[in-house]
């Protein structure tokens, strides 16, 4: 008896050991519980689904291999052992599944052109705007007061001032009547300024007084020094 037991032992163990039993399990994506989780014994081709909570039950020994499959997730094969079916919960983590680039919807949003607005369209609003103010009677503002038309003020000056203009800063300190002299034709002051021809040299001569005009023509800017040339202007008609 004492040489047969030992065979016997081996012999109940290895039947015992080869049983089929019930594992639990739970199936997890980010540590999210997944529902509807196909599980397959390859082994015994058993097979059944994950519930709403991630839970499953199969049965399955030692040395079955389980596969999870899904739709969204990338098919995972795990090889059970001894150790398993010791776990109260055998817990596998699932991976998603790349997209495909042709299920990936790529939206076309359409660039917003705005228009870009300089400093000089900001002085002609800001011209046109004080021109449009009303006028309080008897009160001099030094604005022009003969409705001159700013817009096309606006529209014009690129074309009455003389064409050879230099763009360059100056570097040298100039008068006024040098500046004029350079810079504007006779039809700036007979059509834009509305001065009359035989006032032209009298008005430049009183806008070269004003030490403010050194100041103005420094900035070599279009708009600067026509909002100056407006005032002088205003400002010389009521000397008449």
């Amino acid at each position: 008896m004492s040489k047969i037991t030992p065979l016997l032992f081996f012999l109940i163990s290895g039947i015992c050991f080869s049983q089929t039993k019930l594992i639990h399990g739970k199936v997890l994506y980010l540590n999210t519980y997944q529902e509807n989780i196909d599980i397959i014994n390859f082994n015994s081709k058993y097979m059944t689904q994950t519930n709403n909570s991630g839970d499953f039950t199969i049965e399955a020994k030692v040395g079955d291999v389980l596969i999870f499959m899904s739709e969204r997730f990338v098919d995972q094969k795990y090889k059970l052992t001894s150790e398993d079916f010791k776990k109260p919960v055998l817990t596998i983590t699932l991976v998603q599944k790349p997209i495909p680039l042709n299920e990936v919807e790529i939206a076309q949003v359409k660039a917003v052109k705005v228009k870009s607005v300089s400093y000089n369209d900001v002085k002609m609003a800001k011209i046109q705007k004080d021109a449009s103010r009303p006028k309080v009677e008897g009160v001099y503002t030094g604005e022009m007061v003969n409705g001159v038309d700013f817009i096309q003020i606006g529209k014009m000056i690129g074309k009455l001032f003389k064409s050879d203009k230099s763009k360059e800063k100056k570097t040298e300190v100039v008068s006024f009547k040098d500046y004029a002299k350079s810079n504007f034709n006779e039809s700036f002051f007979s059509k834009t300024l509305k001065v009359a021809p035989e006032d032209t040299a009298r008005f430049i001569e009183y806008c070269d007084a004003d030490p403010k005009s050194k100041t103005v023509i420094a900035t070599d800017d279009e708009l600067t020094i026509l909002e100056f040339l407006l005032t002088k202007k205003a400002e010389f008609d009521k000397l008449k």
